[in-house]
């Protein structure tokens, strides 16, 4: 993970890796998102009803769930130099590449990395 922490979704502010492990140690929040579909969908649900949200008309999948029960990946890399500053994307197309519902937000999956102290690490997994 980036010294700066992970942004999860569009927009900052990161989550500490300190706040990640304990996550996952509880496994709740991120550590739901990535692998526990039934844990994510049970989160979202309370977070709506807090926030006086509607109900979510399609269900959520946790990122390996997602994975899982696609028929074909692809994986996608790119490197480039911003500001003096490498940044790695690592996009995985999920679905079949005939069917236009692979395009579907939902069906891409979007990781940047940041080369710090000559180490790839995790900045971010993009989601909306």
């Amino acid at each position: 993970m980036s010294r700066e922490g992970v942004v999860f979704g569009l927009e900052p502010p990161a989550i500490t890796s300190r706040e990640i492990r304990k996550q996952f140690g509880q496994k709740t929040g991120v550590y739901c998102l990535l692998f526990d579909t039934r844990c994510f969908r049970t989160e979202d649900t309370a977070e709506r009803e807090k926030a006086a949200a509607p109900i979510r008309a399609e269900p959520l999948y946790s990122y390996r769930e997602r994975v899982q029960k696609s028929p074909s990946r692809k994986v996608k890399i790119h490197v480039s130099s911003h500001e003096g500053h490498w940044i790695g994307q690592v996009t995985v197309l999920l679905g079949s590449e005939t069917d236009d519902a692979s395009l579907s937000p939902k069906n891409i999956l979007e990781f940047t990395f940041v080369l710090e102290e000559r180490e790839w690490r995790l900045a971010a997994i993009l989601y909306g």
